[in-house]
């Protein structure tokens, strides 16, 4: 699976579809205060893809639903 059009997504604030609108905000608040960064996405096969970006910027985390 190619990752990079889900990781562009998510660097350019596109929280995907997956996100309810309290998650979505709490993303927008995120990049005025500095804290963790979720976005979920559905991939072609069906499949729901989580991407994380901690508070800090320093590491970007791509799981699948097992592994959140």
């Amino acid at each position: 699976m190619d990752l990079s059009s889900y990781l562009r997504r998510h660097h350019c604030g596109d929280w995907g579809e997956e996100l309810c609108a309290e998650d979505k905000q709490a993303n927008e608040d995120a990049l005025v205060y500095g804290t963790r960064l979720l976005s979920c996405y559905r991939t072609r096969c069906g499949a729901r893809l989580y991407i994380i970006t901690e508070w800090n910027r320093e590491m970007t985390t791509v799981l699948l639903p097992e592994e959140y």
